[in-house]
């Protein structure tokens, strides 16, 4: 497999991808942000609980991101193993797009959605399971057919485009005949996570951040990984609950600040869950798939998790500005592979074409992006 080349857009969120396979060629080109972590033979924006300088996300058991690993004459398109997270492809021209965006890959393919179909049955399709879920995902385009949603397996293409692709898993499955192997899996996973997410060998420095609140669920969470380094925990005062306040103010509080005082003076960060300043062109971002709950996350686009001195993530337009206006004609993205190539011309001309998606588009909830670049959160909770 030849090495992988790159294309970076400094106007793309920093971890936003979208590659194009030319299967005949064997050659992968990938346009991308600024913080991803690229390779010759992989590129990955994520964490995983594996050794980083060998990139082998694509068999961890536990990964959180996306990436692209090649495999010897193979090219493995990985998504999270959590459920949460997928990567969105099509073929076209005998070439196969793939993205971690589905507003990316909407823009530059030129496809739509289609304002006639219930987009419920996408955002909802990984319910039914990761063996049983309907991949297509419906778009407006006159030579794509559809778009595809991958989940857990790995999109796998070899060879020629004449040669089917695979969906397939090299993540092993182990044992777990009790609890106390369990815990010990965790703990292990924790260490390991934390020694990846840390690497020297990284380019661009992950750090650690986590949300608590008064339920059970966070409360186990932050006293697992209270030990690993986690710089700070993102609290919200209300909860979302549909228990009217009158009836119950316990129920309608649901700060996780006493739960860190407990746990030995955890730093917390109050999430403001003022207006989310929803504007119509970003209407279109929130069409995938809207998780009410998620909108309280939208205030950590105003902290400091996604933000990098001197630089930001995306342009000033809202990303829902990529898709207004387009129509459905062929994308010119077969041109010469140079600066100024049709295919890099058109996304920079796109500013707010792409987005880091996390536990958001699809069947994730939401994640959004301000005018000022910050992005909000990008990886599940460790």
């Amino acid at each position: 497999m030849k090495p992988f080349r790159y294309r970076e857009l400094p106007q793309l969120p920093r971890l936003a991808w979208l590659a194009v396979m030319n299967r005949d060629a064997g050659d992968v080109l990938i346009y991308h942000g600024s913080a991803l972590e690229c390779r010759d033979h992989w590129m990955v924006e994520g964490t995983w609980d594996g050794e980083f300088a060998l990139g082998g996300f694509h068999e961890s058991e536990h990964f959180f991101g996306s990436g692209i690993r090649a495999v010897g004459d193979a090219v493995h398109f990985v998504p999270s193993s959590a459920l949460v997270n997928g990567v969105y492809c099509c073929e076209r021209r005998r070439e196969l797009l793939v993205s971690n965006s589905l507003i990316l890959l909407l823009a530059f393919t030129g496809a739509r959605l289609d304002p006639d179909h219930d987009y419920r049955v996408e955002t909802y399709a990984i319910r039914h399971g990761a063996e049983r879920y309907a991949r297509d995902f419906t778009v407006v385009h006159r030579e794509i057919k559809a778009f595809y949603q991958v989940y857990d397996l790995s999109l796998v293409a070899k060879g020629p485009a004449d040669v089917p692709l695979e969906f397939a898993s090299a993540r092993p499955a182990p044992a777990v005949p009790t609890y106390a192997r369990y815990r010990e899996l965790v703990d292990r996973a924790l260490l390991r996570l934390r020694a990846n997410y840390t690497s020297a060998d990284r380019r661009a420095p992950l750090g650690a951040f986590a949300t608590i609140s008064s339920g059970y669920d966070s409360a186990a969470v932050a006293a697992l990984v209270k030990d690993l380094g986690v710089e700070a925990y993102f609290t919200c005062r209300r909860s979302n609950t549909h228990i009217p306040r009158w009836l119950s103010r316990r129920a309608a509080i649901d700060d996780g600040t006493p739960i860190a005082r407990a746990l030995g003076g955890l730093t917390t960060i109050e999430l403001d869950t003022r207006g989310s300043r929803v504007t119509d062109d970003e209407l279109y971002f929130l069409a995938p798939g809207c998780a009410p709950p998620s909108l309280a996350l939208h205030g950590l686009a105003r902290g400091p998790v996604h933000r990098v001195s001197g630089r930001r993530g995306v342009g000033p337009q809202p990303l829902g500005a990529s898709l207004s206006g387009r129509g459905d004609h062929p994308r010119g993205y077969d041109g010469p592979d140079a600066v100024g190539d049709p295919a890099e011309e058109r996304l920079r001309q796109r500013p707010g074409a792409g987005a880091v998606r996390a536990p958001g588009a699809g069947p994730r909830g939401i994640e959004r992006v301000h005018r000022d670049g910050a992005v909000a959160p990008r990886h599940a909770r460790l």
